[in-house]
């Protein structure tokens, strides 16, 4: 019986035919060596494993998944070991897989896992919440061509979030006018696969900085706002009324630590009248 590729599995890219091929003479000589997963009678994990069996002629192992969190394994087995993945392409899949985790139905009885924060999920996808800001808006807004512009490469993930907040109906025109104004690094001999890899890892770093650039100027802006707070007016008159707490502190402790002196002092003039026969008033 053929099976069918998981919603989870689905939200990444599958392999290049040849990449599939060369998996499947391995799975030949060398056998398959991590079982396909399984959820709800689908292949969870290990789509590309799975058609790679089926070129090979190969029966395919299999396990079924057991836990409460699917979307956690998915993301980990896939986001952390796919090192070519962009931090936009990281955090669109992560919202995308933790969102069909809300809508999805569990099965009957099974324990339902705890919805994932802007925060957790930027801790998986390894990118800042502000990415993550970002894909959520393309996940919910955006047309599909869109969402697969990301995943491609084709689009950064600020500028997909752009277009998403526009129209639907004006979306594909806008992602077209994105894709045409994106540069283009200059094309490399096909022969020269070094060069290809390092425009890859180039191209990586140049995301990389450009996320770090945005967070660094949204601190700036931070950094602003909180600057022109302290030196404000309200920030004066706030100035103003901790000295006065401070003066009031320090009265009262002086007015209780006499108060302290004048009881001793009552206690023992007291117990001397006494010695000399004074006996208080009822």
């Amino acid at each position: 019986m053929k099976l069918e590729q998981h919603e989870l599995s689905a939200k990444f890219s599958r392999m290049s035919p040849e990449a599939i091929e060369a998996m499947a003479e391995d799975i030949k000589q060398n056998g398959l060596q991590h079982s396909i997963l399984l959820y709800e009678g689908k292949v969870l994990d290990g789509w590309n494993r799975y058609e790679a069996c089926l070129k090979a002629g190969v029966n395919p192992r299999t396990t079924i998944f057991r836990g409460t969190d699917p979307a956690a394994i998915v993301i980990s087995e896939n986001i952390h070991r796919r090192h070519d993945l962009t931090p936009g392409q990281r955090a669109l899949m992560v919202v995308e897989i933790r969102s069909w985790a809300k809508t999805g139905k569990p099965a009957k009885g099974a324990a339902v896992a705890p919805l994932a924060t802007v925060a957790t999920m930027a801790e998986e996808a390894g990118t800042g919440e502000r990415l993550v800001q970002q894909a959520k808006v393309v996940s919910a807004n955006g047309i599909p061509a869109l969402k697969e512009a990301v995943k491609k490469e084709e689009i950064a993930i600020e500028k997909a979030a752009a277009v998403a907040k526009k129209p639907k109906r004006e979306q594909a025109k806008a992602l077209k006018e994105a894709k045409e104004k994106k540069p283009k690094l200059p094309k490399k001999p096909s022969a020269a696969k070094p060069a290809g890899d390092a425009e890859k890892r180039l191209a990586k770093l140049q995301a990389d900085y450009d996320e770090l650039k945005e967070n660094r100027d949204e601190l700036a802006d931070e950094l602003k706002t909180c600057l022109a707070i302290s030196e404000g007016k309200e920030a004066k008159v706030m100035n103003a009324l901790r000295e006065e707490l401070r003066i009031c502190t320090r009265r009262k402790n002086e007015l209780m630590a006499n108060l302290a002196e004048a009881k001793k002092s009552a206690t023992y003039w007291m117990g001397q009248a006494k010695k000399l026969g004074w006996k208080p008033k009822k």
